[in-house]
Parts: structure tokens; C-alpha cells; sequence
């Protein structure tokens, strides 16, 4: 069975330069660490590297060749038990202000 998080970024883009966003996850107490970097145009990440019964928190950040924006506020989940979900994965909206 698949087991993720799908990030759906909800978002107004003050910004037209940026080349990307960096995403990072903490789970439960541990520090913050990058898991992607995707293009501006991605509106959408499954995060499939998830264990159950964990919370996770998630954020975000533009960035372009010059310089990167401060972090969004963190976003979190807490992951069911494996086999709970009918439908995996389950989606956390994450909005992004550049």
C-alpha cells in the first residue's frame, strides 16, 4: 500500500522572480531538514518517505539566483496508522507568500 503526504501549496504570488520553493519536514522533535526543491510552477509534492503514527511539519521557501525569502510559518500532520487510509495520500495545504 502507498503511504504519503501530498502538499498542495495555496498561494499568492507577490513575487514574479522566483525560481523555486524549498520545502524541508521536521518529524516530531527533530530539526528541520530540505526534502525537495521544486520549480516555480509546482503547485503539488507527495511526500512518500512518511512513517505512521508520526507527526510531521512542513515549510516553505522561495528562492531565486540572488537570494532566498524567510520561511513560511510551519504547517503540520500527524500520520494515521499504516493501512488506516482508503485512499492514501491525504493532502495538507501549505500556503506559500513570496
Amino acid at each position: 500500500m502507498a503511504f504519503g503526504i501530498k502538499l498542495a501549496t495555496s498561494r499568492k504570488d507577490n513575487s514574479l522572480d522566483e525560481s523555486g520553493f524549498i520545502i524541508d519536514r521536521r518529524k516530531e522533535s527533530d530539526t528541520f531538514a530540505k526534502i525537495a526543491i521544486v520549480s516555480s510552477c509546482v503547485n503539488t509534492f507527495d511526500d512518500l518517505m512518511v512513517s505512521p503514527l508520526k507527526m510531521y511539519t512542513y515549510r516553505t521557501r522561495s528562492f531565486n539566483a540572488f537570494v532566498s525569502s524567510t520561511y513560511t510559518d510551519g504547517a503540520s500532520v500527524s500520520t494515521p496508522a499504516c493501512g488506516v487510509l482508503s485512499n492514501p495520500p491525504f493532502t495538507l495545504e501549505i500556503k506559500l507568500v513570496s
